[in-house]
């Protein structure tokens, strides 16, 4: 061996050891570059965070007496509704039962001193229905539609003959009057007395004569009450 290529114990250590710390060196160095790179990521994540936990806020007082506001309007609403609904089933209710839907009749004439006619309790087809008369506003008598009819059990408005009425006009004085006929509907135990009308206002004349020139034109303060 030359002496140029030949190394001596001592030198080969030397070498070895040299070439060991710049290894380490480097791997250092590495190690240093991975944990910079990593650096950025980490605060990042950081930031991250932080703007997550600046974005959960407490509500604050404001905004809880706002919700609890809106809450109690909605809660009053349906309330309201509620109450509203009540009431309109017991006037429902109420007028079903003060006001019969059942009569159904007919004011045929107002002449020769009478108001004819007749009328019928559909709910109760055997009844005789009582009825009031009022001219111009004013009572002027009552009476029974029991009277002989034919015709109206003929037509199928009735279950027998007899729903008639005829209710004699009192003295009046000379003019145009007007004549309503009323079914009278008792309620609530006979306790309510209510009135409907039958069929439509009924138009007639007394003539000017001796007997209509004595009549006071406030006539109706001879009558009895209804």
């Amino acid at each position: 061996m030359s002496e140029a290529g030949a190394h001596t114990p001592a030198e080969a250590s030397s070498a070895d050891a040299a070439q060991a710390r710049a290894e380490e060196n480097t791997g250092t160095q590495e190690d240093a570059a991975s944990l910079d790179g990593d650096a950025p990521r980490l605060s990042v994540s950081t930031e991250m965070q932080r703007a997550d936990d600046a974005q959960i806020v407490e509500p604050t007082g404001a905004q809880l007496s706002v919700r609890a506001r809106a809450r109690l309007t909605q809660l009053l609403v349906g309330k309201s509704i509620v109450e509203a609904l009540f009431v309109s089933a017991l006037a429902v209710a109420f007028i079903y039962h003060a006001f019969s839907p059942f009569f159904r009749g007919s004011v045929d004439s107002a002449e020769n001193g009478a108001v004819v006619g007749w009328v019928v309790d559909e709910s109760r087809p055997g009844a005789r229905v009582e009825v009031q008369l009022y001219i111009d506003g004013h009572f002027a008598g009552r009476g029974r539609a029991d009277q002989y009819r034919p015709d109206v059990r003929a037509a199928g408005r009735a279950a027998d003959e007899f729903h008639g009425f005829k209710l004699q006009l009192p003295p009046l004085p000379a003019g145009a009057h007007e004549a309503h006929v009323y079914a009278v509907h008792a309620s609530g135990g006979g306790q309510r007395i209510t009135l409907q009308q039958v069929d439509k206002v009924a138009h007639f004349n007394v003539p000017s004569n001796e007997m209509s020139k004595t009549v006071p034109a406030e006539w109706w303060a001879t009558q009895g009450q209804p």
